[in-house]
């Protein structure tokens, strides 16, 4: 059986680290991230098979961006805080028009603070990716191809304005990272790639593996790639059945029936920031880490009911920075006792799924 450590374990360490989901807009068509979903729904749909891409008609933040008077007050609550990162479970954070001004005011709060972007690399002002550079923000370029594929992926990216921005970056000092995805469709460029990131200046080149890691969804990023970016469409939620929800929702925990949770939010060691740690949507919204922050507009409408059932009795802001401070948060019934307590009779799929091990 799995040891589950008590949440107040984190209460001091996680708040030293940061993701922070500064804006909800992009330009990107990536089909795996939260955006976007098939015409007819994820729970009607089949990898592999045909559909048309439309925006996540679910999450009622689409498409903006941190208020930037609310983030200074917001940041400043985080007395401990010694690494942010800018993310994104919807959007991209050079979108935001005062990307330089979000991260000056972490480093106001604390100058030893460390910041970082994590950025398509095509969207957002020239200048302020010299600006970023300058103030000293590492930045994250996503980027999952060369000319002739990156797009592949990452549809609606403009692979110029990309090379533009890399290159004002570390022109004017900026230390950058290329991160790159391993998918199959471009393997065969890995090598030039990190050669060529070796020629740009970049400081190091990561390769990561892919979430969607299947034959068929494969089959499916290469069908979207054939598809217009539909930047202003709508999908609509079907009407399901919440009898067939909560049966899905069952079917997806047998998946699971050999697995305890090791939640990293609880057991990630101290010396290394970069493991599920807090983190902070657009709306004010802080979660224990970004796969839970996703809960109320998960892809799947299974997980999402489960989610709003589980915490349908607290108040509307209970986790909302806007109405209560970070400890307040941390300290609440659904950190402190709602949480712990899915991990022992082991009913959350997104931390069997993220923080599951099979002990068989």
């Amino acid at each position: 059986m799995g040891v589950v450590h008590h949440v107040n374990n984190i209460t001091t360490r996680s708040l030293r680290w940061l993701q922070v989901e500064i804006s909800s807009l992009c330009q990107a068509g990536c089909i795996d991230c939260n955006r976007w979903r098939p015409s007819g729904g994820y729970a009607e749909w089949d990898p592999g098979e045909p559909t048309e891409w439309l925006q996540n008609s679910s999450y009622d933040h689409m498409n903006t961006y941190y208020d930037l008077d609310a983030w200074r007050s917001h940041i400043v609550k985080f007395d401990a805080v010694r690494h942010v990162q800018f993310c994104g479970n919807m959007g991209d954070p050079m979108s935001h028009p005062q990307i330089v001004e979000c991260a000056r005011a972490v480093k106001l709060h604390k100058p030893e603070c460390v910041v970082d972007i994590s950025t398509n690399g095509a969207i957002g002002r020239v200048e302020h990716y010299q600006q970023l550079a300058r103030l000293g923000v590492t930045i994250s370029f996503a980027v999952d191809g060369l000319e002739d594929t990156n797009h592949i992926y990452r549809r609606g990216v403009s692979w110029p304005k990309l090379v533009e921005r890399m290159r004002a970056f570390i022109d004017s000092g900026g230390k950058a990272y290329w991160q790159w995805i391993d998918f199959p469709h471009t393997r065969h460029q890995m090598e030039r790639a990190r050669s060529l990131s070796k020629q740009w200046g970049f400081d190091r080149f990561e390769l990561r593996q892919r979430f969607t890691a299947t034959k068929k969804f494969d089959i499916s990023i290469n069908m979207a790639s054939k598809q217009p970016v539909q930047l202003n469409s709508k999908h609509s939620e079907p009407d399901y059945d919440p009898k067939y929800l909560e049966q899905n929702y069952l079917e997806q925990l047998s998946e699971y029936s050999n697995h305890h949770v090791y939640p990293q939010c609880v057991t990630a060691p101290d010396s290394s920031w970069y493991h599920p740690c807090p983190h902070i949507n657009v709306d004010g919204t802080m979660w224990p880490c970004c796969f839970t922050s996703t809960s109320t507009f998960h892809s799947n409408p299974s997980v999402r009911r489960w989610w709003k059932q589980l915490t349908q009795h607290l108040d509307d802001n209970w986790n909302n920075l806007h109405y209560h401070s970070p400890s307040e948060i941390v300290q609440s019934e659904f950190w402190q006792t709602i949480l712990p307590n899915t991990w022992k009779d082991k009913t959350n799929v997104i931390c069997l799924n993220h923080c599951g091990k099979c002990l068989e």
